[in-house]
């Protein structure tokens, strides 16, 4: 395939950006095993990210073995909710959206920014770190605004658990792959664990359950609002550890997602990279990754006992009476003051703008068109 038939990156933009990392919180330990079978890729453009995650990491290393000797107890003892409710949706199809909005419910906890960025510290760091410091280091690692859609950004507002549980599996993730492109094969099997070791899936799950432990004791063990694209692809899984979860599913027209995905990995993805990454390998990836996300769902969906579909494009027009229709579908308790609470939220969002794409020029039309998932989704939600 040629290079007219993949997605139009420039493939080395924000090269001397530190913020925004996607592993600023990882610890020494974490660190080398998520350089493991990937230095010899490290590019020299990216060396200064390199050193400045490796001197973090010493930081949170120390962070870390606090926490330890201050929590782990307390942690270990918490639970989590059995019904905890999880959002699933490809990436870019408005998951995001709808978490800000059930996060609103005080009935709920949820997973927020700081959390992900230090996934191993953060109950020590906000017990006894002074807030200007954290806001200093909030200020450093992130601007007020998401850089691939502009949405309000700061270390309170919902996050997905992925990004933490990437760093605490020393990239047992697909989000490895962000910084590490060229062996995107090897992460994106972790989408759906199909093909991974029983160790590979026992060591994401005990971080995974062992981080929502730590959230459920810092929000009062609350039911959870969780919400990362790729446990899309992982239906069966969540099932097994959480037999009465819920789930949101959010949909949106194939190809509106693929051109907000390009502009994803074009202005966000590039500020993770640690090696380069070339036009073709980034378009394999969202085209490979859209693939096993909707496969895997279609293949679970029909086993789920509690489930609500919703459109991007009804949350968008209607954000009232689809946050109605979730808690209808989910038999959630009611939102006590619910409409004055969304107001709110979307007053915040004042004059943001959807991004305007450019149509994909013919080539790379013709092949999403023609791909069998693609045709799939757009038939199942009418989107020809």
């Amino acid at each position: 395939m040629g290079t007219a038939a993949c997605f139009p990156f420039q493939e080395h933009k924000h090269a001397f950006e530190i913020r925004y990392n996607l592993v600023s919180g990882i610890t020494l330990v974490q660190w080398v095993r998520y350089l493991r079978g990937n230095l010899h890729l490290l590019d020299l453009r990216y060396i200064h990210r390199v050193v400045f995650i490796s001197v973090l990491s010493l930081v949170n290393l120390v962070a870390s073995l606090a926490e330890t000797v201050l929590f782990s107890r307390k942690i270990r003892s918490s639970k989590v909710h059995d019904e905890p409710v999880f959002i699933v949706g490809h990436p870019r199809t408005g998951t995001t959206h709808l978490h800000n909005l059930l996060s609103l419910d005080s009935q709920f906890g949820y997973v927020d920014t700081f959390q992900v960025a230090f996934p191993n510290s953060f109950l020590t760091l906000r017990k006894f770190v002074p807030s200007f410091v954290v806001a200093a280091v909030e200020r450093f690692l992130i601007d007020d605004t998401r850089p691939m859609d502009g949405l309000p950004l700061n270390f309170s507002v919902p996050a997905e658990d992925e990004i933490a549980v990437n760093m605490m599996t020393g990239g047992i993730s697909p989000y490895a792959a962000l910084s590490f492109m060229p062996r995107y094969q090897h992460y994106l099997r972790f989408v759906t664990f199909e093909h991974c070791s029983e160790e590979e899936v026992k060591a994401w799950t005990e971080q995974f359950l062992w981080f929502l432990k730590k959230v459920s004791y810092a929000c009062g063990n609350k039911p959870l609002v969780i919400k990362s694209p790729v446990h899309m692809g992982r239906i069966q899984l969540i099932q097994t550890l959480f037999p009465r979860a819920k789930f949101v599913f959010i949909h949106r027209s194939p190809v509106s997602v693929l051109q907000s995905s390009c502009h994803l990995v074009q202005e966000y993805f590039t500020y993770c990279f640690l090696c380069t990454a070339t036009r073709q390998q980034m378009t394999e990836y969202i085209l490979e990754q859209h693939r096993l996300l909707y496969t895997a769902y279609f293949a679970n969906r029909d086993s789920i006992d509690t489930l609500c579909e919703v459109s991007f494009e009804e949350l968008e027009r209607l954000p009232h009476e689809t946050v109605r229709k979730v808690y209808r579908a989910l038999k959630l308790e009611p939102f006590q003051g619910y409409r004055s609470e969304v107001d709110k939220y979307l007053g915040l969002l004042g004059a943001f703008k959807k991004n305007d794409h450019k149509p994909f020029e013919e080539r790379l039309q013709d092949r999403i068109l023609s791909d069998n998932i693609v045709k799939m989704v757009m038939n199942k939600y009418n989107y020809y």
